[in-house]
């Protein structure tokens, strides 16, 4: 069985033509990586209508809304169901302004939109979408636990932008996670506390007061470092050619020695020169130059 390759792109190609040679996967470009895999390998409705709904979602559910029902991650009935246990467990409050957590909510729909394929025999479709809706609603019940006093103080740090959905999952895994839960619970009952916390520390800009003299001693400029080039010669490495010279090296040997291989007679003489390392060979050295301190 012989197999058809797939046509070159042509010379001079614009991007609309590698769009239209690479469709539909070319709507992969805008996506994050984390959704590649999972948005390819699902095996629910139309491709190019799933990588056309991701890009939707992905912006809606960080900005803390539902996604638009004309995009149905390329089954409208599977992607109305989604739509709908998303808005019911208001996964959008837990998502917004959240990069980790909007791509795991996506992950999450696309894989179990994928078990649609598994349905029994016996199940209509109606049915097995139900199954599927119910499966991610049941997960997601569990994974939003707690998740919203974890994001309140998160967005605080300034840490939720950076953080993935495993550096998430490990940060509440942590010792110091668990003693700021402690210490969050001690100043729960201690309001006037916290409110002196608040207050601590923060700058008070006063005009009216006469700007401070720079009484600071600066630090003396740094010297020039005194440096000299050390050459570094390596033998029979590729570099200036410095002659010729007998050696074992078949990479390196001239043409004349070569011209002998095939003779009838003189091949024997080839090998040899080969066994006593008496080819004629180029003589090749490469020098590098390094920069070393120099004490001086």
């Amino acid at each position: 069985m012989t197999m058809s390759a797939v046509p070159p792109m042509p010379f001079g190609a614009t991007v609309a033509d590698a769009a239209a040679f690479n469709a539909p996967f070319h709507m992969l470009a805008p996506l994050p990586r984390e959704l590649w895999l999972p948005a390819i390998v699902c095996s629910s409705g139309a491709t190019a209508g799933r990588l056309d709904a991701l890009a939707h979602w992905r912006d809606a559910l960080l900005g803390g809304a539902l996604p638009d029902a004309v995009h149905a991650l390329g089954e409208q009935a599977a992607g109305a169901a989604l739509r709908q246990v998303i808005g019911e467990l208001a996964l959008t409050a837990l998502t917004h302004g959240s990069e980790p957590l909007a791509l795991q909510v996506l992950r999450t729909a696309l894989w179990h939109l994928d078990t649609l394929v598994d349905h029994p025999a016996g199940q209509s479709r109606a049915e097995a979408i139900a199954a599927m809706a119910q499966a991610f609603r049941e997960e997601w019940t569990v994974e939003r636990q707690g998740w919203e006093e974890v994001l309140a103080l998160l967005q605080t740090l300034g840490d939720l932008a950076r953080l993935r959905w495993d550096e998430l999952k490990g940060r509440l895994n942590s010792r110091e996670w668990r003693e700021a839960q402690r210490i969050g619970e001690v100043l729960a009952a201690l309001p006037q506390l916290a409110a002196f916390i608040e207050r601590v520390g923060r700058a008070q800009r006063r005009d009216d007061l006469p700007p401070r003299q720079n009484d600071t001693p600066r630090a003396a400029p740094p010297r020039p470092l005194a440096v000299k080039a050390i050459e570094i010669r390596l033998v029979d490495q590729p570099g200036a050619v410095r002659g010729i010279k007998r050696s074992g090296l078949i990479s390196r040997m001239l043409a004349s020695e070569a011209a002998l291989i095939r003779h009838p007679v003189l091949h024997r003489l080839w090998r040899a020169r080969l066994a006593e390392s008496q080819l004629l060979s180029y003589e090749d050295e490469a020098v590098l130059t390094q920069w070393v301190p120099s004490p001086g």
